[in-house]
């Protein structure tokens, strides 16, 4: 499970226990989530990025309007 902040400054990911949540990533204009993945678009809409684990990121595309996860 992930969460943004109300701002959208930052992406959080659930740990398993109430209240336990750690930064995993910065702002974004956009998220999609999927079973094995999240997907990140940045807030000027430039690059998509894929999660990897901790606050690694991966770049998997360009410039797009909006993402939209495939089942």
């Amino acid at each position: 499970m992930f969460a943004t902040t109300p701002n959208g400054s930052a992406i959080y990911g659930y740990l398993g226990s109430p209240n336990n949540w750690a930064q995993v990533g910065g702002a974004g204009y956009e998220w999609a989530v999927t079973d094995g993945a999240i997907y990140g678009l940045t807030p000027n809409r430039q690059e998509v990025y894929r999660w990897v684990s901790g606050t690694t990121w991966t770049a998997v595309g360009g410039p797009a309007d909006q993402i939209v996860p495939c089942p």
